[in-house]
């Protein structure tokens, strides 16, 4: 396979090719996405990707329960073009690394548009003027709607704000912007660390760190993790130490030639202090404080526990798997396109902020606090 192209589109535009010669027949059943998944060795979730964009091509058609069958007599490329540039919604994603979070977000999103006749376009760019340019020219290419997934640099509020009065459907997912009125779908990122903690404290745990990935004074969901973090000790009666609280990881670190040095310092900064536990703002960064760790023999858990946030899928199969806490990127995304509709619809803007459940996962990654008798013992899942 060619690794410049997504794995999804390559199983899209072979089935596809296999469809226009003949070998799939008019409602003709295809393989199943798991079936696709062993053939191509992919995930499921790229399988299925690869299907429902063959659907919203018009090529198949879906029976729940019962597979993906060719469409007969597909609608020609000229006349699906034009419906899709009548009813397209934009995704504006940073072109970062956050795991399989954004594909569960679009195929949330791109489902529930599909099912009511809309169309999903997916735009990310590191670069920030290429941000810009897209709230600057989507709106006048024909688009119906924006969804926007901020990101932790600028994020161009006066455009936002001009696309939110001049009545254009607009949705922030993941960080809402305090004081303005948009419409935002974020998870209860509050919940989910004040759980995490709670789990922590229940454990034994009562010198407890917490690590910001971002900066809590810019981004509202570190921020919101912090505040579940501060009100977990708080309500267990553990007073809240401010060294104990590593704010921004990100700008830290850009200090160091290597970013494992200075988690290594930073960990052993944190021992030094007596911490036995860390909550970590993200999997990403709980891993790399769980390498750094054990590269100076640090046990975890048995002498230090370390949680992260997001559950990204491919950290499953780790030595060490980490405890974390879930965050629903499909239904941010499905309720994300709802909204929009809405709005599309309706020719008027919301102004709501919708907060998505989140769920703890206890795995290895923390235990019972040095010499504690915990109330239980972390599942490994």
């Amino acid at each position: 396979m060619d690794s410049k192209i997504p794995l999804y589109m390559q199983i899209m535009e072979k089935l596809k090719e296999e469809i226009e010669s003949g070998r799939y027949a008019s409602d003709q059943k295809l393989p199943t996405e798991q079936e696709l998944s062993k053939k191509f060795n992919v995930s499921s979730i790229t399988s299925k990707r690869a299907l429902s964009e063959l659907e919203r091509a018009g090529l198949i058609y879906r029976i729940r329960g019962s597979g993906s069958y060719v469409k007969p007599n597909p609608a020609p490329p000229d006349a699906i073009g034009a419906e899709r540039e009548q009813n397209m919604v934009a995704l504006i994603l940073p072109a970062e690394d956050m795991g399989s979070a954004f594909l569960h977000c679009m195929l949330g999103a791109a489902e529930y548009l599909q099912a009511r006749g809309y169309y999903l376009s997916v735009h990310a760019s590191k670069v920030d003027e290429e941000r810009k340019r897209f709230l600057t020219e989507l709106p006048n290419k024909g688009f119906k709607g924006i969804i926007y997934y901020p990101i932790g640099g600028p994020n161009h509020l006066e455009l936002l704000a001009g696309l939110h009065y001049n009545h254009f459907p607009l949705v922030i997912i993941n960080r809402y912007f305090e004081g303005f009125p948009f419409t935002f779908v974020v998870s209860d990122n509050y919940h989910g660390a004040l759980d995490v903690t709670r789990h922590l404290i229940r454990l034994g745990h009562s010198k407890i760190a917490f690590v910001s990935g971002a900066d809590i004074e810019r981004t509202s969901s570190d921020r919101e993790r912090y505040l579940g973090y501060c009100d977990g000790l708080r309500e267990a009666g553990i007073p809240l130490r401010s060294d104990l609280a590593v704010n921004d990881a990100m700008k830290g670190k850009s200090g160091y030639p290597d970013e494992m040095q200075y988690y290594t310092d930073l960990v052993q900064e944190l021992l030094g202090k007596g911490v036995t536990a860390i909550v970590g703002g993200n999997d990403l960064l709980a891993l790399n404080l769980i390498k750094s760790a054990t590269k100076i023999g640090v046990r975890i858990p048995d002498e230090l526990s370390i949680t992260g946030f997001d559950n990204r899928e491919e950290l499953l199969h780790l030595d060490i798997p980490v405890t974390t806490v879930a965050q629903n990127f499909h239904e941010i995304g499905r309720i994300a396109a709802e909204k929009i509709v809405r709005s599309i619809e309706q020719k008027q803007n919301g102004s709501e902020k919708i907060i998505v459940p989140t769920a703890l996962i206890e795995r290895r990654s923390s235990g019972a606090a040095p010499g504690a008798n915990a109330d239980r013992v972390p599942v490994d899942r």
